[in-house]
């Protein structure tokens, strides 16, 4: 009798640690990775046997490349937060074209996961070629966005030009380097207009919760402007620039942050005459902007996704957000700067989906140097908005309005439009000046129908725009204005470009006929992310 005191409390005990387990969040026992191959889908189709031996030549991408991006380890407690993020930053992967999750063997205290991935066709080599307005490149390349499965890539390429830039780049990327949250790109490009020397190291905010990251980036640029009038060359001089930039930054919360940033920046400026062209600018002299500063950035978000909207079908992230930042930095002598001023950049923006099929952002980033007192130079300020609207599933109108004005700039400025850059039935840089306005509407259909994996769409436009010099108006009268049709091919199994464009398009100002072509759209989404 003595001991039934101490039975019925342990019963108790029991009873509430039960209860208490059932109400928790269950911890996960298992995770395991199913890896489809880039054609699995398409083995029993027509032409079955083609796509066999495509998979028997791709590396699957390997199953410790995938676990190093989920944010759940078998003992942690199930997020789904945690676990939509790491199905996003898969889907991240240049070689990955989807990802999904399945919760199995559910019990009251805990679960298994089966993440299941398929691979992209990574390895790519060929002819290609993009362009409008009269300028188009031709390129052969040879690209592997997955060497041996370990998501190191490594990309290619000769180009010939119609306006004389040859030359070749080279690139490697490894985005997770050593199995690390560290980032490394290296290139370099040796073009007759542009030798560039790259490298940036990183660790980005992975995470809601990540807490810390950081930049180094590293630049040499030896390159040979030109100024254009009326789509020909005017003028061309000399220009070497070097630039060193170091900035780390904390985060405090998750889907509200407020992120404040510290950094250095270098970056010089060398100028030179071209022989054989008349001066007929003055150059700028040449510049040493070196300096401290911080930054402070205040934001909301929330992850959404879609299809059809940017490209065929695939799952497109996106991240709904309203964003405020304002970054200086300060040069000056005691800093080995020689260009004594103050860079101060504003920017807002947001990205929202109101309803399921309407889609709608805006950005608007100004940015000048202070260089004593309230005197402002080199004054930007560039101003974005964008809407989608998809009445179908299939069907989507899609428009896309940008701004910049320019003030107080340095002589050799200028801001170009026409061809492929977004007024696609004009000469490539035939407008030409500081104050630009561009706005651009398409609608765009997609298919469901495939052949050998390609998407078959099609898309009709409208482009209206025009840049003005320093000295004049802004007046609707002078815009320019084009229509047209396209082809859209989607590449879905690809890892390189997802949408080939081919456009047509007539000048309605003018009597003008031209072809724009290439590997991405127009304008997307994504710019406003």
């Amino acid at each position: 009798m003595k001991n039934y005191p101490i039975i019925i409390m342990a019963m108790i005990i029991q009873a509430l640690s039960g209860i208490c387990r059932a109400d928790a969040n269950p911890y996960v026992r298992n995770i395991d990775i199913v890896r489809y191959n880039v054609f699995d889908e398409e083995l029993n189709q027509r032409y079955g046997f083609v796509f066999k031996i495509a998979n028997k030549l791709h590396v699957l991408t390997k199953d410790k490349v995938i676990r190093q991006e989920l944010l759940l380890q078998p003992g942690d407690t199930l997020s789904q937060d945690d676990l939509a993020q790491s199905l996003r930053n898969i889907r991240a992967l240049a070689f990955i074209g989807d990802a999904d999750a399945e919760i199995v063997n559910a019990a009251p205290d805990s679960v298994d996961l089966v993440i299941t991935t398929e691979d992209l066709w990574t390895t790519t080599a060929g002819l290609a070629s993009e362009g409008g307005g009269g300028l188009y490149n031709f390129t052969a390349y040879a690209d592997e966005k997955n060497i041996a499965g370990l998501g190191i890539g490594v990309e290619t390429e000769a180009t010939v030009t119609s306006d004389d830039n040859n030359g070749y780049s080279l690139a490697l990327y490894y985005d997770r380097f050593l199995g690390t949250r560290n980032g490394v790109n290296v290139s370099y490009k040796d073009y007759k207009f542009e030798d560039d020397l790259y490298l940036l190291v990183y660790r980005p905010y992975y995470a809601v919760d990540t807490r810390f990251s950081y930049s180094i980036k590293i630049d040499q640029q030896r390159s040979i402007p030109r100024m254009f009038y009326q789509g020909e060359e005017i003028y061309r001089y000399k220009r070497d620039y070097d630039y060193l930039g170091v900035s780390g930054g904390l985060a405090f919360g998750q889907f509200t942050r407020f992120q404040p940033s510290l950094q250095y920046i270098y970056s010089g400026y060398d100028y030179g005459e071209y022989s054989g062209y008349p001066d007929i600018i003055t150059l700028p002299d040449d510049e040493k902007f070196s300096g401290p500063g911080f930054g402070l950035k205040l934001y909301t978000h929330r992850f959404i996704n879609g299809r059809f909207l940017d490209e065929f079908g695939t799952i497109e992230d996106l991240t709904e957000h309203a964003t405020i930042s304002i970054s200086t930095v300060w040069s000056g002598p005691t800093f080995g700067g020689d260009y004594e001023a103050a860079l101060v950049a504003l920017s807002t923006g947001f990205f929202w989906r109101p309803y399921n099929d309407f889609y709608t952002g805006f950005s608007n980033t100004h940015s000048c140097y202070y260089t004593g007192g309230y005197s402002r130079e080199r004054i930007v300020n560039s101003t974005g908005v964008i809407a989608y609207f998809k009445p179908t599933e299939y069907q989507l109108l899609a428009l896309r309005s940008t701004a910049q004005l320019a003030y107080r700039q340095r002589p050799n400025y200028q801001l170009v439009l026409g061809g492929d850059n977004g007024l696609r039935g004009y000469p490539d840089r035939y407008f030409t000046g500081t104050k630009l306005s561009l706005t651009n509407f398409e609608y765009r259909l997609y298919t469901p129908i495939e052949i050998l994996t390609v998407g078959l769409g099609a898309a009709a436009f409208c482009d209206i725009g025009y840049v003005w010099d320093d000295d004049q108006r802004v007046r609707l009268a002078d815009l320019k204005s084009d229509v047209g049709l396209g082809l859209r091919l989607g590449l879905t199994k690809s890892s390189t470009s997802r949408t080939v464009r081919l456009d047509l398009a007539r000048a309605l100002n003018e009597n003008n006929w031209y072809i724009s072509f290439g590997t991405e759209n127009i304008f997307s989404l994504a710019d406003f992310q």
